[in-house]
């Protein structure tokens, strides 16, 4: 039974911090646009686009948070972080995702 409860309150909390990252990330569009079939082809553009950009944003605030400033700067840190596994994440896998819809499209004619 203390399992059970467990793990209905970290499935909770999960489902809490999703539909939260979904409405203050506003990097989640652009993510969600590129998995949807019109938008396919362009995940890989987008994620090597940027990629770098939130890479350089980590550690330019990483840098500030490492030469003892505000104790702030863990916040953008966190937030390139994230942003920066997103899109690399969109820019891997969206090739792979066109290429299978594309032949899964193909042979279903």
């Amino acid at each position: 039974m203390l399992f059970y409860v467990i793990l209905r309150f970290w499935f909770a909390l999960g489902l809490r911090a999703y539909a939260f990252f979904q409405v203050w990330m506003p990097t989640n569009y652009p993510v969600r646009w590129a998995s949807t079939d019109p938008w396919i082809k362009w995940g890989l553009p987008v994620g090597v686009a940027l990629t770098p950009v939130y890479y350089l944003a980590m550690t330019w605030s990483g840098e500030y948070l490492d030469a003892a400033g505000s104790g702030w700067w863990w916040v953008p840190t966190l937030w390139g972080v994230i942003n920066t596994i997103k899109f690399a994440h969109v820019a891997i896998r969206s090739p792979v995702v066109w290429v299978y819809r594309t032949v899964r499209r193909r042979t279903e004619r």
